[in-house]
C-alpha cells in the first residue's frame, strides 16, 4: 500500500478509536463501530470518497434498516461536537489522500502506454449501461486505428495519433512523437457523448460531476467514481486542424 495513503487511513483508525474511548455510552461506542466499519468499507475497499448517505446505505446492508444512526444524526452539529460527523470526517479525509493517490497511480501507468484511455479507465464506470456505451465508443475507435494503421504503412504515411499520459496527443513519425489534435469519433459517437454530457441532461438525470470527475445524484450517492469526465474529455479530444495528410 502506497504509504501516504497508508498513513491517511491510520489516521482514521486512530480517530476512531479516540472517538470510541472518550464515548458516553455503550451504545454511543456501538453506532460509531457501525459507522467506523461502512466508512472503512467504502475507503479502504471501494477507494471512493464517501457521502453520508453512501455511508447509511453500506450500514443498512450490514446492520439492518433503522439500525444504525440515520443520516441527519451524523450531519448534526451538536454544542461539544459529534462524535458521528468527526469520525466521518476523519474518513473523508483520508478518502481525499487514497482517491488521489489512486488517480496518480494510474496517471503513471498511464505513460507507459500508447494510450492512456485503456479498459483499466472503463471498469471503474459503476452504471452498466454507460460503461457498455463507453467501452463500444473504445473498442471502435481501436478498431479503425488499427486498420487506418495497416493502410498508412503501405502507404508510407505516418500512422495516426495516439493519447499519451500526460493528456497531449501525439502522431508516430519513424519512431518520433509530433503533438496533433485528438481521437477521430464518427456523427454518432459525438452525438451520443455530448448528449450524456449536456449540462441539460446532466440537470434532468440530476447528475453533478465531483471535483475528482466522478459522478453523483441528487443525494450525493456516487454514480460512477472518479475518472469519468477526464476519460470522457479524452475521447471528446479536439481534432487534429493540421490539415490533411
Amino acid at each position: 500500500m502506497n504509504a501516504e495513503r497508508k498513513e491517511a487511513i491510520e489516521q482514521a483508525k486512530s480517530r476512531y478509536e479516540e472517538l470510541s474511548e472518550s464515548a458516553k455510552s455503550e451504545a454511543t461506542r456501538i453506532s460509531l463501530l457501525k459507522i467506523h466499519q461502512a466508512c472503512s468499507e467504502i475507503v479502504e475497499h471501494a477507494r471512493e470518497i464517501p457521502s453520508v448517505n453512501q455511508v447509511a446505505l453500506v450500514m443498512t446492508r450490514k446492520f439492518g434498516k433503522d439500525n444504525h444512526p440515520a443520516p441527519q444524526t451524523i450531519r448534526n452539529k451538536r454544542n461539544g461536537g459529534n462524535p458521528y460527523k468527526q469520525l466521518f470526517d476523519a474518513w473523508k479525509t483520508a478518502a481525499i489522500v487514497v482517491v488521489t493517490t489512486e488517480q496518480n497511480k494510474r496517471r503513471s501507468l498511464f505513460q507507459q502506454n500508447d494510450l492512456s484511455l485503456s479498459y483499466s479507465d472503463l471498469h471503474t464506470i459503476d452504471d452498466p449501461t454507460l460503461k457498455l456505451q463507453v467501452i463500444l465508443l473504445f473498442q471502435h475507435n481501436k478498431r479503425l486505428k488499427n486498420q487506418l494503421d495497416i493502410l498508412r504503412k503501405v502507404e508510407g504515411k505516418p500512422l495516426i495519433r495516439q493519447i499519451e499520459g500526460d493528456g497531449k496527443v501525439y502522431q508516430s513519425i519513424g519512431g518520433q512523437k509530433n503533438i496533433t489534435g485528438g481521437i477521430n469519433l464518427n456523427s454518432q459517437e459525438k452525438a451520443a457523448l455530448e448528449h450524456f454530457t449536456d449540462k441539460k441532461q446532466m440537470m434532468a438525470r440530476k447528475f453533478q460531476w465531483t471535483e475528482l470527475g466522478g459522478l453523483k445524484n441528487e443525494n450525493g450517492d456516487t454514480v460512477a467514481k472518479p475518472g469519468l469526465f477526464s476519460a470522457l474529455q479524452k475521447l471528446k479530444a479536439p481534432e487534429d486542424k493540421t490539415g490533411s495528410d
